[in-house]
């Protein structure tokens, strides 16, 4: 059994009276303070009864202002300081390359990539100038730009590339079927192993600018390149008899004309997979 300590018929502070100085706040004595509040005492401004109480202290200004004095740097250093940071961050295009046709413009390496770049288009007839038309849909192009390098990671050449902004191609109008085949990696993986097997050496070919190779079924207008523009007919676009990169049928039309070619000469296509082709024959 538990037997509670507080009675409930005594009640000894029952007779005491109420004192008035118990509706004023208790008055503390500075040397009664804790730890803690003497050490916000001291990092505070005001004195101890300001807090517990009394009236706030009123903001006092210092004797003394530091004036905050900017330091700046004289113009004819600053400009000197500028030039040497724009020498040494400045790229070397020669070495890298250009991110845009305006910069690349007055690099002679690169003006010689670009029309030797144009040459060979012009030399497979991959356009026509036309007039343009309201019902015509022209789509833009830009060059885009690459080092090759040799093994040892000097320049071997400066390459630049015409490319048709595909993204802004239609489909139904200038576009229709896209999808081109890939090799599977266990194609290749059987291939070499066969060629092991029996001893086989195994060759390998690199078509120079293959898509520019591969013939359009559509009719796809776009604008003349940037820097080749024609004098005579400036507002003329080119009518694109054969695919350039960027097109969005671009590597279905060099895939069909290359495999059209194997096709022609006796090779066979496997059924599974497109992509490889077969001959069986004497060889020549």
């Amino acid at each position: 059994m538990c037997v509670s300590r507080f009675d409930e018929t005594v009640f000894p502070f029952h007779k005491i009276s109420s004192s008035p100085s118990l509706n004023q706040p208790p008055v503390h004595s500075q040397s009664s303070n804790p730890a803690w509040l003497s050490t916000l005492l001291y990092f505070h401004p005001c004195s101890v009864p300001s807090i517990l109480g009394a009236p706030p202290c009123s903001n006092t200004t210092p004797d003394t202002l530091v004036p905050h004095i900017p330091v700046s740097m004289p113009s004819t250093a600053l400009a000197r300081k500028k030039q040497v940071l724009l020498t040494t961050t400045a790229p070397d295009y020669l070495h890298t390359e250009p991110p845009s046709f305006a910069i690349a413009r007055h690099i002679p390496q690169w003006h010689d990539a670009m029309a030797s770049e144009f040459a060979a288009l012009q030399r497979q007839s991959t356009w026509s100038l036309v007039p343009p038309s309201p019902d015509q849909h022209v789509i833009g192009c830009h060059w885009v730009f690459k080092l090759k390098r040799n093994p040892d990671g000097s320049v071997a050449r400066y390459k630049a590339r015409l490319v048709a902004k595909g993204n802004h191609q239609m489909p139904g109008i200038d576009f229709d079927e896209t999808f081109s085949p890939v090799v599977k990696p266990a194609t290749v993986r059987l291939m070499l192993s066969i060629a092991a097997q029996h001893q086989w050496s195994l060759r390998q070919l690199d078509v120079s600018n293959a898509f520019l190779h591969g013939s359009l079924k559509e009719c796809v207008y776009m604008r003349q390149p940037p820097g080749f523009v024609d004098t005579a007919s400036p507002s003329h676009v080119c009518f694109l008899h054969k695919s350039i990169y960027g097109l969005r049928q671009a590597p279905r039309a060099w895939f069909e004309k290359f495999s059209s070619h194997l096709l022609t000469i006796g090779f066979i296509a496997s059924q599974a997979d497109p992509s490889l082709f077969s001959h069986c024959g004497t060889r020549k």
